[in-house]
């Protein structure tokens, strides 16, 4: 829903739930990321406002449904463009003590994720063909 065509952003700085839970189970985050994806359709910028204020993102705020405005190569189709996903070394999970994680653990731990993943970008946006583009976490 929030997808502009050309700007790399993830939405990550909220969200939480995946590193609580990898403390949790002891598992190890490993940070990826797909270059391409927003490439893949068009996402105008007066359909993105339309997206994210209007009545498609309402519908998608009450019924848990997202509808966005967008167009590919032939309609709903995606645009022929390659997609290619890259993999960083995994964040083993540190704990003081065994059991539930803090609030603090968790938010160290997410941070570390973060700062892992604008460098697996950085460290490979110049190969890909996207040396003039920045990944925002907001």
């Amino acid at each position: 829903m929030r997808t502009k065509t050309g700007h790399e952003d993830v939405y990550l700085s909220k969200r939480m739930g995946f590193v609580k839970l990898a403390l949790q189970h002891g598992a190890a985050l490993v940070p990826c990321y797909a270059f391409g994806t927003v490439d893949l359709y068009h996402v105008s910028n007066s359909q993105h406002h339309a997206n994210t204020r209007g009545l498609l993102w309402t519908l998608h705020k009450k019924l848990g449904i997202a509808m966005p405005l967008y167009r590919g190569s032939f309609g709903f189709m995606p645009k022929r463009r390659p997609v290619d996903l890259v993999f960083g070394e995994p964040i083993e999970p540190v704990l003081a003590s065994p059991g539930a994680p803090t609030d603090a653990e968790v938010q160290a731990m997410h941070a570390t994720y973060v700062v892992a993943l604008k460098q697996l970008f950085d460290r490979h946006k110049g190969s890909l063909g996207y040396g003039d583009r920045e990944l925002t976490v907001s």
